[in-house]
């Protein structure tokens, strides 16, 4: 399985780069990275431009459409991935689970995607998802 992180987006709301924030004395860009690499062979950041964290070392894929939100950044990465299916959390989700992902990615049958529905809502930011589906 392939891990897609997504990273691009302008972060207005918070005043800075939420990919640089730190939680537990480490940014929350190489927590994430970490977190899909326990559960992944391969991991690429949708980074929005696909060069804003050359610093960190980290493969990179520029948003499909600029700025257009998580989806132009999971398309991007999808289209990216080596492997059919692709696990897919955002930079802001410190508490993603691996042992979720590889469980969502036992259940994948060739659907689209495998989505978690969390007290109603749908958490497509933290799921497994076909290469298919960009």
């Amino acid at each position: 399985m392939s891990g897609l992180l997504l990273a691009g987006g302008a972060s207005r709301r918070m005043g800075r780069d939420k990919a640089q924030i730190l939680f537990d004395s480490e940014p929350l860009v190489i927590r994430a990275v970490r977190t899909l690499a326990r559960v992944c062979t391969d991991v690429v950041v949708a980074s929005g431009d696909g060069h804003r964290l050359d610093h960190l070392g980290v493969t990179q894929v520029a948003d499909a459409l600029p700025g257009a939100g998580p989806l132009a950044g999971i398309a991007a990465g999808l289209e990216s991935a080596r492997h059919d299916l692709v696990a897919v959390i955002a930079v802001d989700m410190p508490a993603a689970s691996p042992a979720v992902l590889a469980f969502l990615a036992g259940l994948w049958q060739g659907e689209a995607a495998v989505v978690p529905v969390v007290a109603g809502r749908w958490e497509p930011l933290h799921a497994v998802w076909a290469r298919s589906a960009a």
